[in-house]
């Protein structure tokens, strides 16, 4: 599994800006999916949930 790093570049539904969340994957790359489901881990409302695009996030792998 490779572990990635995100925080959001903006406020999403009840997620704050600069929320960090850690996502695991078996891809090489940040799996918008996975991103999906660690927002929805988290606790975070279905408008948050709609931000998944990498595009939103700044990505680091650990």
């Amino acid at each position: 599994m490779t572990k990635f790093k995100i925080t959001s570049k903006e406020k999403f539904g009840d997620m704050p800006k600069g929320t960090t969340l850690t996502v695991e994957t078996p891809l090489s790359s940040c799996d918008p999916d996975k991103i999906q489901a660690a927002i929805k881990a988290a606790g975070f409302n279905k408008q948050a949930q709609d931000a998944y695009s990498q595009a939103w996030w700044d990505i680091k792998k650990v």
